[in-house]
């Protein structure tokens, strides 16, 4: 129990491959007349790791163990948990008021819910959802009024009543009201905690103030790739009690490259630089076509963004290349790309057709939004010109090579899915940012993608400085 020494709740920072988990597994080993109950960002982390752990173990991901907490104490009865509201949920709990209100206030009264469930405040707060840059000012008072009446009669009875849809993140935020959490565990370990959102680290802080249980909150703050989602763990994870800095994963090469990429970018502050493992490994620069034709080596080929994926699906289909998809790709971008080359085609049944008058025009408004992802898109339908026929038919056989991970030539998969996992060989998509200028979020993302290399990592020429 040495990590207990200064401490009952120790900060554990571990770079990638740096053993976090193997040291949660020698603790409970070692340790075989305590409790634990191992808390995780995501499902496939406390799954991937059970087998790991001893018999003492509970593994649970923040949102499951919410979820059974609540049901036990009474607290929930609702079982119709959806991953999004939509407007018609709203709109079917508003009637059940009296109130009819529209899609505009269905759409507020949403991203209301979002917002409580998002900042650790209490639900009387909802109003300041339309103070700032939140949204809703350009609501009417009255409409306000309904909106905010609409959410506080959902959020009330969406926790007994099955016929209100429920997220993950609201009963999440309903744990968090309680002020102390009880439970039969002596120490409680929370990976992967770079990744906690502000409601997380309020039921992490609960833990952590009482003194009936010794906790862990152990991550890499290097690897905070849900920013988006309101992470705010690897704040905390940055002033760790405990630093583990030697990979046992990136040997000389790739370690260097993760280095100079923290190096040229945000600096290393507080964290420690990666020490490497002894085995050799090498880092080149070429792309996911050139790797294909020059090569016979099995990879991981790892992008930004799903477009980025469907045009690698193309590109290996047009090679004869097997390759695999972790999830099968959204429906959801194979019907916007047909859209949009309709809108190519000036074609008045496309919808976007009613907003722009052709693909430039909406290209103009991806740029101005900096949705990444769209241009992507239109970048795929560009690359054919005038022949997007062609890319009609490149769709529909999307799926010719698709076959299972074991019988892959690569295996195709955006940074997020591929987080926690490792591959000896990884070709990292050109759809990451540049260096200058770059965000704090991309710098996580970047480093996240080239930490899941053990012996080979391709970068994008746009990566090539870090190199020199």
């Amino acid at each position: 129990m040495k990590i207990f020494s200064s401490t009952n709740n120790p900060i554990i920072r571990g770079g990638a491959g740096a053993g976090k988990t193997a040291c949660v597994t020698v603790l409970s080993k070692c340790n075989s007349s305590k409790r634990f109950l191992y808390l995780s960002f995501g499902r496939e982390n406390t799954v991937g790791v059970k087998k790991r752990f001893g018999e003492n173990v509970t593994s649970q991901t923040f949102h499951a163990f919410a979820r059974k907490y609540l049901i036990d104490l009474g607290l929930l009865q609702n079982t119709n948990i959806t991953p999004k509201i939509k407007s018609s949920d709203v709109i079917s709990a508003a009637k059940k008021n009296n109130y009819h209100i529209d899609n505009e206030i269905a759409f507020h009264v949403i991203a209301m819910i979002d917002f409580i469930c998002k900042n650790p405040v209490p639900i009387s707060y909802c109003t300041h959802y339309f103070t700032g840059s939140n949204g809703g000012s350009e609501l009417s008072v009255d409409k306000r009024q309904f909106a905010v009446d609409t959410f506080k009669y959902y959020w009330k009875y969406a926790f007994t009543d099955s016929s209100i849809p429920i997220t993950h993140d609201m009963y999440l935020k309903r744990l968090s009201f309680c002020r102390s959490i009880t439970v039969p565990y002596d120490i409680i370990v929370m990976d992967e905690f770079q990744d906690a959102t502000s409601i997380m680290n309020v039921i992490a802080t609960t833990f952590v103030s009482s003194p009936d249980y010794k906790t862990v909150r152990l991550g890499d703050p290097m690897q905070c790739v849900f920013m988006y989602q309101g992470a705010i763990g690897h704040r905390i994870l940055k002033h760790p009690d405990i630093q583990l800095n030697k990979t046992k994963r990136c040997g000389v090469n790739i370690t260097r490259v993760s280095n100079a990429l923290i190096d040229k970018t945000i600096g290393h502050g507080d964290l420690v630089p990666m020490l490497p493992a002894e085995h050799e490994d090498s880092v080149e620069v070429s792309t996911l076509k050139k790797h294909a034709v020059d090569t016979d080596e099995k990879a991981a080929y790892l992008a930004r963004y799903n477009a980025t994926i469907l045009k690698a699906m193309i590109t290996l289909n047009k090679l004869d290349i097997k390759f695999s998809i972790p999830n099968s790709l959204s429906t959801g971008y194979l019907s916007k790309i047909h859209e949009l080359i309709a809108l190519s085609q000036n074609d008045k049944r496309c919808s976007l057709k009613k907003l722009f008058r052709s693909l430039k025009d909406f290209k103009k408004h991806a740029t101005v939004i900096d949705d990444k992802e769209t241009l992507l898109l239109v970048g795929i339908v560009e690359s054919y010109g005038n022949n997007v026929e062609a890319l009609k038919a490149d769709l529909v056989n999307i799926d010719k090579n698709q076959t299972s991970q074991e019988n892959a030539r690569y295996l195709l998969s955006t940074i997020h899915q591929a987080k926690g996992a490792t591959y000896n060989n990884v070709v990292l998509a050109a759809d990451v940012s540049k260096l200058e200028d770059i965000k704090e979020e991309e710098v996580y993302v970047i480093y996240t993608g080239i930490t899941r290399a053990r012996l080979k990592l391709i970068l994008p020429t746009k990566l090539k400085e870090l190199l020199d």
